[in-house]
């Protein structure tokens, strides 16, 4: 703009037009994409901003409550002037050096010199609370929300790498467009290279994976809808934390699995007693 407009125009002001320089700024955008935790801690602070409002309201009032206390317990102390002299010169020093622990041995060493106890007891009661306690809750809070949106992030993460390629492998194996998925074509699925690439990416075991589509489709003519299995794929992730319901889904698991093995069992046994049946039987007539 500079070079070609302004060159013209000849004695126009061009701090305003320099403004649009800021523009450029909005590239930093695009380091979004390439760090992931940028997004998850950008949105963890706007998730945590009410918790910060609370703290730090939390912190004004007890800053101010034992501010009032001090000045009336220093205020005649010329000593004590660069600290307690006024009450906002004593809610800064509370912030500063009780909250921020900037020169806390300063402040307690000219009170004990002075022989201030009480002021020294009180002082030493604010710094607990606001920087031990108050502060370190404060830190928590902030470790849990973003805990809690990176755990949030990598969901969405998942889900949108299943809907760019497993979504698209199912819709081309329901070639008749009713989205149902039979268990043969699971088993495709269980053979294509890319659906296999994602699934080891999501660490998703693929031979349970089949194991659990014949508990699920009992029946031949039995299916899952597109969205089931999607569901399923994401539910069986190894890094998934377990729900109550993936307890209760296991334990039924594991109970058919144990009952379709017994009545293999019971078809094999019964099976070999009509097989030494047979042998006995043509014995008896050869005899």
């Amino acid at each position: 703009i500079e070079t070609w407009i302004i060159g013209y125009i000849g004695s126009l002001p061009t701090t305003p037009l320099r403004i649009l320089r800021l523009l450029r700024l909005a590239r930093i955008s695009r380091l979004a994409r390439s760090v992931p935790e940028l997004v998850t801690m950008t949105k963890g602070f706007q998730r945590a901003s009410r918790a910060v409002a609370s703290s730090g309201l939390v912190l004004s009032l007890n800053i101010y409550i034992f501010a009032i206390v001090l000045h009336q317990i220093l205020r005649d102390e010329p000593t004590t002037y660069p600290w307690f002299q006024t009450l906002p010169l004593t809610m800064w020093t509370l912030l500063v050096d009780g909250t921020l622990l900037d020169s806390i041995g300063t402040v307690c060493n000219e009170l004990l010199r002075i022989e201030a106890f009480p002021a020294v007891v009180i002082f030493m009661m604010f710094t607990l609370l606001s920087a031990m306690l108050i502060m370190n809750m404060l830190v928590g809070v902030l470790c849990e929300v973003v805990s809690g949106v990176a755990a949030s992030e990598k969901e969405d993460a998942a889900i949108n790498l299943m809907k760019r390629s497993v979504l698209g492998i199912l819709k081309t194996l329901d070639v008749n467009g009713t989205g149902e998925i039979t268990g043969a074509m699971m088993e495709q699925l269980a053979d294509d290279e890319l659906a296999i690439g994602v699934l080891d990416n999501l660490q998703v075991d693929v031979s349970y994976l089949m194991e659990i589509k014949d508990f699920m489709i009992e029946a031949p003519v039995k299916t899952l809808t597109i969205i089931e299995v999607m569901d399923l794929i994401l539910a069986i992730r190894g890094d998934r934390a377990p729900l109550m319901k993936d307890l209760i889904d296991a334990g039924r698991f594991q109970t058919w699995k144990v009952k379709t093995y017994l009545d293999q069992l019971e078809d094999r046994v019964v099976d070999r007693i009509w097989a030494n049946m047979s042998v006995q039987q043509q014995l008896t007539e050869v005899l």
